[in-house]
């Protein structure tokens, strides 16, 4: 059965043979601007980018879906490795090697306006670079620029460096970075073999937890997560107000975290077909 991917942004699942490249020449004269690319992020002007191609996949590795590591551009012949969605041509660079033997797990950080989920995720990200990969033997290092400076520019600088409060994430429907996730990679022993798992990490701007039609649209990456890391602000609990005496935040009756749960419910039982009563 031939391999398939599911793209991080737009949520189609990918015979891993299908999958397109983008040449990485400054020069070629392929070069032009991607309105596929500009209309999935939601960009007014689309932006002048490297041609995309599809995958000259012949042999017996396109019998079994396998994607080659590199192709040749159709209009400069100089080889890339630069994988794209073939729907939204979102970049895929960070599949390199031999896919298949590349694990990957989707997990999705959310909860209310004002929860910390942000912090969570920072924190997290430094321990398992910095902590847990040392004792596991373990290498974590982001798959492209893009997460590495996302990364270090929005999350780790503020908190480690500047000892700042990150800023609240902004919604998926103002930014598209918002639903762009990290992804990081994952090496170690596995009964003495290495394994790579690659981490897909979203961050979740509360604001798109509070309305159910915004939650489907800019929060679509919660219904194909592999695991959701739901952070609770205890102050938004009516009961637990009650027994603090001390100046209390506004409460948000949006970000009720009841109500966020009940909502994560009722997407999953719209996209994913599940039926009332049944487990999910």
């Amino acid at each position: 059965m031939p391999q398939k991917i599911l793209c991080p942004f737009c949520f189609n699942k990918i015979e891993v043979s299908k999958l397109e490249y983008r040449c990485g020449y400054q020069r070629c004269p392929g070069r032009t601007q991607d309105v596929i690319l500009a209309q999935a992020q939601g960009l007014p002007t689309p932006t002048v980018e490297g041609l995309v191609f599809a995958s000259n996949n012949k042999g017996i590795g396109g019998f079994f879906g396998r994607s080659k590591l590199g192709q040749k551009c159709p209009k400069c012949n100089k080889e890339t490795s630069i994988k794209v969605c073939p729907n939204c041509h979102y970049d895929l660079r960070y599949l390199s090697g031999d896919i298949s033997k590349i694990d990957e797990k989707m997990i999705a950080v959310m909860g209310g306006r004002s929860s910390s989920k942000s912090t969570y995720l920072a924190v997290l990200i430094n321990r398992l670079k910095n902590e847990i990969g040392k004792d596991f033997n373990a290498g974590v290092i982001a798959t492209d620029d893009k997460s590495r400076t996302r990364y270090e520019e929005d999350f780790y600088k503020p908190i480690f460096i500047k000892g700042e409060l990150l800023q609240a994430t902004v919604s998926g429907a103002v930014d598209s970075r918002a639903k762009t996730p990290m992804i990081f990679r994952v090496t170690f022993d596995n009964k003495g073999k290495r394994k790579a798992v690659n981490l897909v990490l979203f961050d979740t701007a509360g604001e798109d937890m509070e309305d159910m039609d915004i939650m489907s649209s800019e929060a679509r990456y919660l219904c194909e997560a592999d695991g959701i890391i739901f952070i609770l602000d205890p102050l938004q609990i009516e009961t637990v107000r009650q027994l603090v005496k001390d100046d209390l935040p506004q409460r948000l009756e949006s970000a009720d975290p009841n109500r966020i749960v009940e909502r994560l419910y009722q997407l999953h039982e719209e996209k994913n077909k599940v039926k009332s009563g049944k487990k999910s």
